[in-house]
């Protein structure tokens, strides 16, 4: 049994580094961010529910650009599933979509523990959990910047977090990057 879990974990350890390694062309579509965080949450929400985290996302208008549906969602599941083990028993996590300055804001905030501000949370293989592969932030990371975007962090220790994914917000008439 114990061989059997160490497979799976090694199993799931090559898939992320091939995910993480291999160059990603993206399937672009225009569609509502807002609306596509809404159907993310409504995937987490037993998760979230089980472990007794209140899981939102925050009201407001549409934010149309263009991504690849499928692998945005990898980054907002992962973004979202950090935030809700972060968040922990009693906590809450919110995610926000807006425009900001011209650009697709999408925000993950939990009032988890927090990390320390140097610690190297997008690099490959870093990770504080048990188990963990660090490769989730670094794939996060890879399909921002493939969409043309960035991702930061802020955090301070023992209060909030906010998980920031900034996207340009595209026009059907300019040349697709992939």
């Amino acid at each position: 049994e114990q061989a059997v879990a160490e497979m799976v974990r090694l199993a799931g350890l090559v898939e992320d580094f091939l995910q993480f390694a291999r160059p990603q062309s993206l399937r672009l579509e225009r569609a509502d961010l807002r609306a596509f965080a809404h159907d993310a949450a409504a995937l987490l929400a037993p998760e979230a529910s089980d472990l007794g985290v209140a899981l939102e996302v925050a009201d407001g208008g549409t934010v149309v650009t263009e991504f690849d549906r499928e692998k945005l969602k990898q980054v907002l599941l992962n973004l979202v599933r950090n935030a809700i083990e972060a968040a922990g028993t009693g906590g809450r996590v919110r995610i926000d979509v807006q425009e900001h300055e011209g650009s697709a804001l999408m925000t993950v905030e939990d009032n988890g523990r927090g990390f320390p501000e140097d610690a190297p949370i997008f690099e490959p293989f870093f990770t504080t959990k048990a188990g963990g592969t660090g490769l989730g932030l670094a794939i996060v990371h890879r399909i921002v910047a493939d969409h043309g975007g960035t991702v930061t962090a802020s955090s301070r220790s023992g209060n909030t977090t906010v998980f920031s994914v900034l996207l340009p917000i595209g026009h059907a008439d300019r040349e697709l990057a992939h």
